[in-house]
């Protein structure tokens, strides 16, 4: 009972419905959810640890709050950008006993998500862009979380048989569909990124059909975009014969000169909007930009090395069975997003990569058994313990 209204809680604080009480909830619960699985996995007789991930956004928040002192910045903000870093705790630790937790918090998502982006789009009545948002959030954080959620489904109807799979096959083509109807362009970009690599990783046939599709779109290119029907999707979506009024590049400029004046401790954190007020942007569209813009270009290194060792986790898993790689493909989702939006201002979204990332490191490194609810289906052998990991067992 008591993992179930966790569940519900954190779906909540997901979702941003949170936002409809107060936006506050919302950033400091995503926070402290993704602070309190690593120290919930601390008190399950089997579970890992990963210093890495409680040093690195320790590194962060103490810059974080000399940046704060140094460049005057206001104490919300400071306490935001705090909460955003320290988030980033939630890859410190991993356990078979809270795989059930972590499951149901991204399929429960994911299931929330869903229906409030079909509702959106059912009222609209129409596919377009601005026509989908988030509660507290916008579009492409949405989109964003959907990617994330969509692994764990796929993966569920893999493993499925009969009638089941069937229902499960819906419900992953359901989640695709809604990032669709979303109308970003960084989720649709992700989507078919992270579909291009299931075809190539995961089924042969599939992967000869996606080899063959791209060269075919590549050979006839030119035959494809004077398609009408092509050309109305591409403008509705925003990706041709749509001017920005300030586009990436601008804003990365602009946000250049001002880490060029102050590159070690940034402009301090959360006056990103004060700064590019100028251009009618709040933010810098980038993680990357972002964290060197507000607390210098050490922050991002230490954020560039936490990104590097999630990543490190697809690529265990493509070594280890093609099959787990699926469920890494939420890390690779989040990275790709990180590129051109900034999902580090929402400790909700880094909450739930907490919880994709533990499931992948669940289905690579621990045994399913009675005293362990592992995902269904997998069955392999714990591997030694990583450099920089502790290894935390019960004395049997």
């Amino acid at each position: 009972m008591f993992q179930k209204l966790a569940i519900l809680v954190a779906c909540v604080i997901v979702t941003g419905l949170s936002s409809l009480v107060n936006h506050r909830i919302t950033m400091l619960g995503g926070c402290v959810m993704a602070v309190v699985l690593p120290l919930a996995c601390l008190f399950q007789p089997r579970s890992r640890i990963h210093p890495l991930f409680l040093l690195l956004p320790c590194i962060m928040v103490g810059i974080c709050l000399v940046s704060s002192e140094v460049q005057i910045a206001p104490t919300s903000s400071m306490i935001h950008i705090l909460s955003c870093y320290a988030a980033f705790i939630g890859f410190a630790g991993e356990s078979p006993d809270l795989s059930r937790y972590c499951r149901g918090v991204i399929l429960t998502s994911s299931a929330v998500l869903m229906v409030m982006v079909l509702i959106q789009t059912a009222k609209a009545g129409a596919i377009s862009t601005w026509t989908v948002t988030g509660v507290g959030s916008g579009a492409n954080l949405v989109a964003a979380q959907l990617n994330m959620g969509l692994p764990l489904i796929v993966f569920y109807a893999i493993k499925a048989t009969g009638f089941q799979r069937m229902m499960l096959s819906c419900c992953a083509a359901l989640c695709a569909f809604s990032v669709v109807c979303v109308g970003s362009r960084n989720g649709i970009g992700s989507l078919l990124i992270l579909a291009v690599l299931f075809g190539l990783f995961n089924h042969k046939k599939l992967a000869a059909v996606t080899a063959g599709g791209l060269v075919f779109i590549i050979l006839f290119l030119d035959e494809i975009m004077q398609n009408s029907v092509v050309v109305g999707i591409l403008v509705r979506f925003r990706f041709v014969r749509f001017e920005a009024q300030n586009t990436r590049s601008l804003i990365w400029t602009v946000c250049g000169d001002y880490i060029k004046r102050s590159p070690w401790l940034g402009i301090g954190p959360g006056r990103a909007d004060e700064m590019l007020a100028q251009l009618n942007v709040n933010h810098a569209h980038s993680n990357f930009v972002q964290i060197a813009l507000e607390c210098g270009v050490i922050v991002v290194a230490v954020y560039s090395v936490i990104l590097f060792l999630l990543l490190l986790t697809p690529a265990a898993a493509l070594m280890k069975s093609r099959t787990s790689f699926v469920l890494s493909l939420a890390v690779i989702g989040y990275a790709l997003y990180s590129l051109t939006d900034n999902p580090v201002h929402h400790p909700q979204a880094t909450f739930l990569l907490a919880c994709c990332v533990h499931e992948s490191r669940i289905a690579l490194r621990w045994v399913r058994d009675h005293t362990a609810p592992a995902i269904p289906g997998l069955t392999m052998t714990p591997v030694a313990v990583l450099p920089g990991s502790q290894s935390i067992r019960s004395a049997a």
